[in-house]
């Protein structure tokens, strides 16, 4: 029989949860048992039917997602239906003009379409002078009174515009800032009119006075003038 000279070192103890493997890495440079090739695979067969366990920190991962809230997202509600168009002489006949300024449109509102809205909804005002403007809510604050008051800018403007929107028990009250204009919309028990902001600053004056279309000093000046 042919002497075979065997060195055998330890090359390395791997443990596992399930339990300990150490194996040794034999190697030499002639042998008649199994070769160090043979060694290594056997082991690594045995490693392999080990059962694999997750890592503690991601299983508490997969815990922590599992138990994690669904959070759902509500899309904004579009409004369209809230104003409907209606005659100006009709209207007159329901509820009287502001006094001493003629509205440029007028219409009808669904009580409660405006305190309903809450943040991200959009609603469709009534054309205002052939162009409808849509309203996208920013912010909802509930008053003192129970009304409620919300601030909206126009959906797809640049500009800065803004509108601010406030509903109580029989009454609602609309501002619109535009790059066409400002407006006021007024709704008593669901009858409404849109007002030119310009044309109730008009009214305001008293034309009727001689005074009020000069300014304050103009008039001590005319009395001087009569003096001489």
């Amino acid at each position: 029989m042919k002497k075979t000279n065997t060195i055998l070192a330890i090359a390395g103890i791997f443990i596992l949860a399930g339990g300990g493997i150490f194996y040794g890495l034999a190697s030499s440079g002639e042998t008649t048992g199994n070769s160090a090739n043979e060694v290594v695979r056997k082991t690594s067969e045995t490693l392999s039917a080990q059962p694999t366990k997750t890592p503690h920190s991601l299983e508490q991962a997969k815990i922590k997602q599992a138990n994690s809230p669904v959070y759902i997202v509500k899309k904004g509600e579009r409004v369209e239906d809230a104003f409907e168009y209606a005659s100006v002489d009709d209207m007159e006949e329901k509820i009287p003009f502001k006094k001493n300024v003629k509205p440029i449109e007028a219409f009808t509102l669904k009580t409660g379409s405006i305190k309903k809205l809450r943040k991200g909804d959009t609603i469709v005002l009534p054309e205002i002078n052939n162009i409808e403007y849509e309203l996208k809510v920013s912010d909802r604050q509930k008053n003192a009174d129970g009304s409620i008051t919300l601030r909206a800018e126009i959906v797809d403007d640049d500009s800065i515009s803004f509108s601010l929107m406030t509903e109580g028990q029989n009454t609602a009250f609309i501002t619109l800032s535009s790059p066409e204009g400002t407006y006021q919309l007024e709704v008593y028990n669901g009858n409404g009119y849109v007002y030119d902001t310009n044309d109730i600053k008009r009214a305001r004056i008293d034309y009727s006075k001689t005074d009020a279309m000069l300014p304050p000093h103009a008039e001590h000046t005319e009395h001087r003038g009569h003096e001489h």
